[in-house]
């Protein structure tokens, strides 16, 4: 049962849904932007970017496990995630261009172009080792918001305290079902938050 539950929170917070869900958060925080944009707006918004930064990676993905580059959607193997995390960095960057040739939400640019970024330091130390990637997602997520809140002067308590439950879940997750050890899950919060965290950090 236990296992089953795992296997869910690992599809519903893949890490290619962060964009989608750093979207629909940001809809739910008191920005003048998004208050005043139209429900059609923010469907087209999200639209584009659930297509571009998780429909195309998974239908490249889908590819690979097709040529017989990569074994499984789970990509246990370390060496078997290097093309698809280039993949995932490359449509990641390809968004959030697209934003910005559509002039739109320079905050949403700002997080996918730091996302593109962080790909390419989880791209090192997956050549070395198996970090695990929805610790890295979702700890990104949250370095992100909070970085965000405390630089713009945002209050996000109120997805804040729901988004620390789901990052624990996430990792009692990827426990759960041995697709890391606790070194990595942790390595994973740490890397991700503190390389989205630090960015505000430093402006």
């Amino acid at each position: 049962m236990e296992k089953s539950i795992a296997k869910w929170i690992s599809m519903f917070f893949h890490p290619l849904l962060i964009p989608t869900y750093f979207v629909l958060l940001l809809f739910n925080i008191d920005l003048f932007l998004f208050e005043i944009m139209s429900l059609k707006g923010k469907l087209l918004l999200l639209s584009l970017v659930f297509s571009v930064s998780y429909i195309m990676p998974v239908l490249f993905v889908f590819f690979y496990i097709r040529m017989g580059w990569v074994k499984s959607f789970y990509m246990e193997g370390k060496q078997e995630r290097l093309l698809p995390i280039i993949t995932v960095g490359t449509f990641i960057y390809a968004t959030s261009l697209l934003l910005e040739e559509l002039s739109l939400s320079l905050l949403i640019r700002y997080f996918l172009m730091n996302m593109t970024m962080l790909s390419l330091l989880v791209l090192l130390i997956t050549n070395y080792w198996k970090i695990s990637l929805h610790t890295v997602g979702i700890g990104s997520l949250l370095g992100f918001l909070i970085g965000m809140s405390i630089n713009y002067k945002i209050n996000i308590l109120p997805i804040l305290y729901p988004l620390i439950l789901v990052a624990g879940m996430v990792g009692f997750a990827r426990l759960k079902l041995k697709a890391h050890n606790a070194m990595q899950v942790y390595a994973g919060y740490i890397i991700g938050f503190v390389a989205m965290f630090g960015i505000f950090m430093m402006v």
